[in-house]
C-alpha cells in the first residue's frame, strides 16, 4: 500500500510517522512550513517607530506590549512542551533521524494545484494527515481509499486545535483522548474510525498526557491503515450539533498562565483514569477483503454440496458423483 502523509513533523507527529513508515515503506511525506519574515527595517528605525507609537497612544501601546509578552510566553511554553514530549517518546529532546521521503511545501500552498499534482503523481492509496492545515476537497478526495486524520482530541466534544490542552484547562479529564477519522469538508467532523483515551495519572501535565496519547494514536492509526489497504472503510457518523470547535488564537499566554496556576499553585491535579480505546471501522461492502471473498466462496460450495446430498437422500439414492464429492 502507498501512503501519502501531510504533517508538520513535530515530535508527536514524527513518532506516528515512524511507526507507519516501518509497516508501509512506500510513502511520501509533505511538510507544510511557514515562511520566515525577514526584518525589513533597521534597529534604529524600529526603536523610533515604537517611541512614536508610545507617545501618541500610551495606553494602547502598553496593552499591546503586554499582549505580545503573553504571546512570547505561549511560544516559549509550546517549545518547552514539545521538548518534553520528545524526551518522553524518544529519550532525547530532539527526535532521532530516520529514512523519510519528505518534501517541504509553503504553508499557504498546501491546497494549491501544485501540491495536488504532486500527490496525484505519487498515486497513494491512502492520505494520512497528522497536525496539518485544513485541507480542501481538491486534496482530500484524491486517494481512492480516503483521507484519514489523526486528531488529538475526542470528537465531537473537542474539535479544532489544541484539543488536548482544553480538556486539561477545563478539568474535563474524562474527555482527554485521540480520534482517527475520515476528513470531510468540516473541521474534524468526518466519520470516526477509532478513538481512545490514554491513561491519566495524578502527576500528569500536558507533555506527559500528549506523549501517552501519541503512543495510543500510533497503535490506532496502524490498525486503521491495515484495514484501509483493502479499500474504503465504513465509520461511525458523529453529531455536528454536539461539542465545541477551538481556534488557534483562543489559546493565549494568559490561558497558559491560568492553567499553570490551577495545576501548580491551587493544586487542581487530574484524577487517575485507565486507558481505553474503541474501533468503529469495517471494510466497505463494495471492496471486501480477498480472504473474506475466498471464505465465502468455499462456504457456498459446501452448502451446495450439502443440498445435493440431502436431495439425493430424500429421493432414496445417492449418486456416484455426490458420494465422490463427499469423500473429497
Amino acid at each position: 500500500m502507498r501512503v501519502a502523509i501531510i504533517s508538520r513533523c513535530e515530535s508527536r507527529s514524527l513518532f506516528i510517522i515512524r511507526q507507519v513508515v516501518k509497516r508501509w515503506p512506500d510513502h511520501l511525506v509533505i511538510r507544510p512550513i511557514r515562511a520566515s519574515s525577514a526584518a525589513s527595517e533597521s534597529r534604529y528605525e524600529r526603536i523610533r517607530r515604537r517611541v512614536r507609537k508610545l507617545t501618541r497612544h500610551p495606553i494602547q501601546t502598553v496593552a499591546n506590549r503586554l499582549e505580545r509578552a503573553a504571546h512570547a510566553f505561549y511560544y516559549w511554553y509550546e517549545g518547552d512542551v514539545d521538548q518534553q514530549i520528545a524526551q518522553l517518546l524518544f529519550d532525547s529532546t530532539e527526535p532521532p533521524e530516520f529514512d523519510m521521503n519528505r518534501v517541504d511545501v509553503p504553508w499557504r500552498e498546501i491546497n494549491s494545484e501544485e501540491t495536488a499534482r504532486r500527490i496525484r503523481d505519487f498515486s497513494p492509496d491512502v492520505l494520512l494527515v497528522c497536525v496539518a492545515p485544513i485541507l480542501r476537497p481538491n486534496i482530500f478526495t484524491i486517494p481512492p481509499h480516503g483521507t484519514i486524520n489523526v486528531h488529538y482530541g475526542l470528537v465531537p466534544f473537542y474539535r479544532g486545535e489544541h484539543t488536548l490542552f482544553w480538556p486539561l484547562y477545563f478539568r474535563e479529564y474524562h474527555q482527554v483522548g485521540v480520534t482517527v477519522h475520515y476528513i470531510d469538508e468540516g473541521v474534524d467532523t468526518g466519520k470516526v474510525l477509532a478513538c481512545g483515551c490514554p491513561e491519566i495519572r495524578q502527576e500528569d501535565n500536558e507533555a506527559s498526557v500528549t506523549a501517552r496519547s501519541t503512543q495510543l494514536a500510533a497503535r490506532l492509526t496502524c490498525d486503521v491503515l491495515a484495514a484501509a489497504q483493502w479499500g474504503p472503510l465504513t465509520g461511525l457518523q458523529q453529531s455536528r450539533e454536539e461539542g465545541r470547535e477551538f481556534r488557534h488564537r483562543q489559546r493565549t499566554g494568559w490561558k497558559e498562565l491560568w492553567y499553570l496556576l490551577q495545576r501548580d499553585v491551587i493544586g487542581h491535579r487530574p484524577f487517575p483514569l485507565i486507558e481505553k480505546s474503541e474501533s468503529h471501522f469495517a471494510r466497505s461492502v463494495d471492496k471486501p477483503d480477498p480472504d473474506i471473498e475466498l471464505e465465502e466462496s468455499i462456504l457456498s460450495e459446501v452448502h451446495e454440496l450439502r443440498r445435493e446430498v440431502q436431495s439425493s437422500r430424500a429421493s432414496g439414492h445417492v449418486g456416484e458423483q455426490v458420494e465422490t464429492q463427499r469423500a473429497e
